[in-house]
């Protein structure tokens, strides 16, 4: 078995009591069969208050009047203090880290909806930090070097396959050079052990010729997200809108990503699998453009009125796009600044409910943070395609995830008349994914929505 986190997940530690937004509140904690026999059975001291606190028809943690779980005092859980963490359920005591199950293979990354998975993200792409890295290890650690203009990927003693630099992949022979990546880039390690596949008896229909191609499309997609230099540039087809000058690095990635997910969907769609590997060694070979304009980015978030509503402050955020500018190219325009040049850091800490007063003044990379996130996202959504076949709609819906961020990001901005601050900006970004990586209903909309597309 085949383990495989990042070093986000490696360095996560719940803040407990300090969280500004507690995952025990407002949201229904739902146990697993083996925690709610245990708590059926729990003799002692506290069993008598921890029983008449869980609704064991349902299945679920009861909740306090004001949302909170009915455990939940003063920031910190009663059942923790009186039993210690062994007692937890695993929502609990996974939350947020998120794990996906293939073949031989386990895949642990971090949901978005936690407060504190954000700061660590947003701490990267402030200042000069430590990259977040992908590392993969077997049973010897992968050599690698790390130059300004390129990584080197050397292959280590017995190893067949290294994951480097951003969660990518690599079949190495030998010696392997590849772009170098920003310095805050998001990085995995994995390793392998001895411990059985838990549900191998459950693969008997599992596509795994399919499953190998989305690893290595998925290779391609992080090692382009990751590498410092734009994608290459060529003339565009006749009939292909330019885009402005000023257009960022990552919405030229961004539409060559898009562009491979649909033609890895034609090609799955017609059966044509072999021909898979051809569109994926050619990722670079051809630009689009442009990268959805205002017209699309409108119509997408029309769909998030249909979604579930988790907190009832979500409607005003969404709001912000009846200021979104007319005839505006995703990530090209300048909307951030410091907190001197958008709002006072003691208004700052009036408006923010993630992030301390006074972290405001700081050199923030909007660029690196929103590709630390997809990075994240495909890495962590897009390999679920094997199950349904959406390949096109993972890729979509991790790309409108950071392009709704974006847009909202901007939207505040007219709205306020003024550049917004970094904690605005990762306000937003809160709580766009409370809304919607944290519910399967949204994420199973989303990914229809999306499908329909094609």
């Amino acid at each position: 078995m085949k383990t495989v986190k990042s070093t986000l997940e490696k360095d996560f530690k719940c803040i407990a009591d300090k969280c500004p937004r507690t995952c025990c509140s407002g949201w229904q904690i739902v146990i697993d069969e083996d925690s709610l026999n245990r708590y059926e059975t729990l003799k002692g001291e506290y069993a008598s208050e921890l029983k008449s606190n869980i609704d064991f028809e349902e299945e679920v943690m009861c909740q306090q009047s004001n949302g909170d779980c009915a455990f939940l005092e003063k920031g910190l859980c009663k059942m923790i203090k009186a039993l210690g963490e062994d007692i937890l359920c695993d929502t609990c005591r996974l939350f947020p880290r998120h794990v996906e199950e293939y073949p031989d293979l386990r895949e642990w990354s971090l949901s978005l909806s936690c407060p504190e998975v954000i700061n660590m993200l947003f701490n990267k792409c402030t200042a000069p930090k430590k990259p977040i890295v992908i590392t993969e290890e077997t049973n010897e650690k992968t050599d690698v070097e790390v130059c300004d203009e390129e990584r080197t990927v050397k292959k280590a003693e017995n190893n067949d396959e290294n994951i480097t630099g951003n969660g990518v992949v690599l079949d190495t022979m030998n010696e392997t050079k590849i772009a170098s990546v920003p310095d805050k880039v998001i990085v995995f390690e994995s390793e392998e052990n001895e411990e059985p596949d838990p549900y191998e008896d459950d693969y008997e229909d599992f596509d795994y010729l399919l499953f190998t191609k989305l690893l290595d499309s998925r290779t391609e997609m992080l090692n382009l997200l990751s590498a410092k230099s734009p994608v290459s540039l060529e003339p565009l087809p006749d009939g292909k809108e330019e885009l402005p000058e000023n257009a960022s690095s990552l919405c030229r990635k961004i539409g060559t990503i898009l562009n491979l997910a649909t033609k890895l969907q034609k090609a799955y769609d017609e059966g044509l699998y072999f021909e898979m590997d051809e569109i994926i060694d050619n990722i670079n070979a051809e630009n689009i453009a442009p990268f959805i304009p205002h017209e699309c980015i409108k119509k997408n978030f029309e769909i998030m009125d249909s979604l579930e509503r988790l907190s009832p402050d979500w409607q005003k955020v969404l709001d912000y796009m009846n200021f979104y500018p007319e005839n505006h190219f995703t990530f090209y325009e300048d909307y951030m600044g410091s907190d001197t040049e958008s709002h006072s850091a003691s208004d700052a800490s009036k408006d923010s409910k993630t992030v301390e007063p006074g972290n405001d003044r700081m050199a923030f990379d909007k660029e690196a943070f929103l590709t630390n996130i997809l990075i994240l996202l495909i890495y962590t959504y897009y390999p679920g395609a094997v199950y349904n076949g959406m390949i096109y709609a993972y890729t979509k819906m991790c790309v409108f995830f950071i392009t709704a961020i974006d847009a909202l990001g901007l939207s505040l901005s007219h709205k306020k008349g003024r550049k917004i601050s970094p904690l605005e900006f990762k306000e937003i970004v809160y709580d766009f994914f409370r809304e919607t990586e944290h519910s399967d209903e949204n994420i199973n909309t989303l990914l229809s929505y999306f499908d329909e597309e094609v």
